[in-house]
């Protein structure tokens, strides 16, 4: 959980948000860009999740939950145009995550 909150999140967010939202600025509207920004995070993280026993329901349920979870960072991020805010959010979810499955597997 700490590696999420301080790591995986926030580097995540400085690549995601920082570098590919902010240009995306340049050829869409700010939601739009935020829009399109929310599907490329949805689609480089679904192939952690197509794993052999996965379903295409289970993987469109997968991708449906990403791209919500990308549109809230991407909104916060062009709302408060700080990195930190989107990776602090970013971070506290996947520590939530990781801690239900913690709970669930004891």
């Amino acid at each position: 959980m700490p590696v999420s909150l301080l790591l995986v999140g926030p580097g995540e967010e400085l690549l995601m948000r920082n570098v590919v939202q902010k240009r995306l600025y340049r050829a869409f509207s700010r939601r739009g860009a935020v829009v399109v920004g929310g599907l490329v995070f949805a689609l480089v993280h679904l192939p952690a999740y197509a794993t052999g026993g996965a379903d295409a329901a289970a993987l469109a349920v997968t991708l449906a939950r990403l791209c919500c979870v990308s549109l809230v960072l991407g909104v916060v991020y062009e709302r408060t145009d700080s990195v930190v805010a989107s990776a602090l959010a970013h971070g506290a979810y996947d520590a939530i995550q990781f801690g239900a499955l913690f709970a669930l597997a004891s």
